[in-house]
């Protein structure tokens, strides 16, 4: 009978060791897996806040260093615009719930805000008439807000 109980010993601790090495595998790879998981969002984020030649003092390429637009129309249709030229970012939120947004939307946006020929001298009536005239948005809007902080640091907002 002790040998008999012996081996039961030896079967279960065996058991128990494989378990050990299983549970050890499998948290292995659980950790493997959200390291790389958590790889990616960080490399793109490291992409995205890379600015090359920032030490390069030149004239900026728009009128306006940073632009949001929001358009509202009837029915809850709305036309949203974001643009930063520094970080080179943009958002395009479009009537039929399209949204654009990172070099896309920057590079979709950047000749229609190079077109634009208003200024912070520019009456208000002229730059709401610019801005749904170059964007080919129409004017039986509800409600238009523009906010822009131009190239010399000067801000301001047009509303209607």
């Amino acid at each position: 009978m002790g040998i008999l109980k012996e081996n039961q010993l030896k079967r279960r601790f065996k058991m128990k060791i494989m378990k050990c090495c299983f549970l050890l595998v499998l948290l292995s790879i659980l950790l493997l897996g959200c390291g790389r998981y958590q790889e990616a969002p960080l490399d793109q984020q490291l992409v995205t806040q890379t600015n090359y030649g920032e030490n390069e003092e030149k004239e900026p390429d728009f009128n306006y260093e940073k632009f949001l637009l929001r358009v509202d129309y009837e029915k809850g249709l709305s036309y949203e615009v974001l643009f930063d030229q520094h970080q080179k970012i943009a958002q395009i939120h479009e009537l039929k719930d399209q949204t654009v947004f990172g070099t896309d939307a920057f590079d979709q946006l950047s000749p229609h805000l190079m077109e634009m020929s208003f200024n912070e001298d520019t009456q208000e009536d002229q730059v709401i008439e610019d801005v749904l005239r170059t964007l080919g948005l129409k004017e039986s809007y509800k409600r238009f807000m523009l906010d822009v902080q131009f190239a010399n640091g000067l801000q301001k907002s047009y509303q209607r």
